[in-house]
């Protein structure tokens, strides 16, 4: 019997592909990735660079992809403060926010002409990124914000961050500190959850039948597309790298080694 997902692979004419793990690791481009860049070029398909990343802003992401030597440009990449913000543009375009967060969030909030506030009582929404210089008092004002009827946004939800010596809190830290301090549940838009995915979708006006996702985890990426019915595509070259076969299945995403074996079978 013929398989459907290795044709939805070939006539897919939006491509999702995650950043870390995927395209580079460990500050290198990963083979392969300069030569599936210039392949969906070629061959004239969407794509979007995808990160759960809120703390840099897409420029700074494009501006140290081409120092690896992948020609990407501005905005064909895609963080999960910008789909947050698409989401807040659809759902309260006139919220007064209390932001938490870098310029990775913060930008695109002001770009898009939101309301910044820090007094708590002004704040109608509350959007939650990354912030590795964050004090108390921003978390007490966020949390007092929630407590008095605020809508709660989180970019993502990635409890730990790995560094040289172990890790370090991620924002799914802060976001379960305030949940827990408010009863109120966060809105998360990055992935595992699927509302990037959707917003990405929406920016090319595609359904998920047209598109899917390439990416190295088992626990965010592939959840994602399978959740709204997306091709999933793992590749073997991050954090899943030693996955059971079992495992894999569970979710049936197509699976290749590596980006040349995904190229390879590609140009067959």
């Amino acid at each position: 019997m013929k398989d459907e997902r290795f044709e939805r692979l070939r006539t897919a004419r939006l491509w999702l592909i995650d950043l870390d793990g995927t395209l580079i690791r460990g500050g290198q481009a990963l083979p392969g990735a300069d030569v599936l860049i210039q392949t969906l070029r070629r061959a004239e398909r969407n794509f979007l660079i995808l990160t759960n990343n809120a703390t840099r802003t897409p420029r700074a992401i494009a501006r140290d992809l081409s120092h690896l030597g992948l020609d990407i440009e501005e905005d064909e990449v895609y963080t999960s403060p910008q789909a947050l913000v698409d989401v807040l543009v659809r759902e309260r375009p006139s919220a007064s926010v209390l932001a938490i967060g870098e310029e990775g969030l913060l930008e695109p909030l002001k770009r898009k002409g939101f309301r910044l506030v820090e007094d708590w009582r002004e704040a109608d929404t509350v959007c939650v990124g990354l912030d590795r210089s964050l004090c108390y008092d921003a978390l007490a004002r966020a949390a007092l914000a929630l407590q008095h009827g605020a809508q709660f946004y989180a970019t993502n939800v990635d409890l730990r961050l790995p560094v040289e010596d172990g890790f370090h809190p991620g924002n799914g830290s802060i976001v379960r500190l305030l949940e827990g301090v408010s009863g109120k549940a966060a809105e998360v838009i990055g992935k595992p959850r699927p509302a990037m995915l959707q917003a990405a979708l929406a920016r090319f006006g595609a359904s998920p039948d047209d598109a899917l996702m390439l990416g190295d985890s088992l626990e965010t990426d592939i959840p994602a597309a399978s959740e709204i019915g997306m091709l999933g595509v793992l590749v073997r070259t991050g954090v899943s790298a030693a996955v059971k076969e079992g495992e894999i299945r569970a979710h049936t995403p197509l699976l290749f080694d590596d980006l040349p074996a995904l190229l390879a079978y590609l140009g067959d």
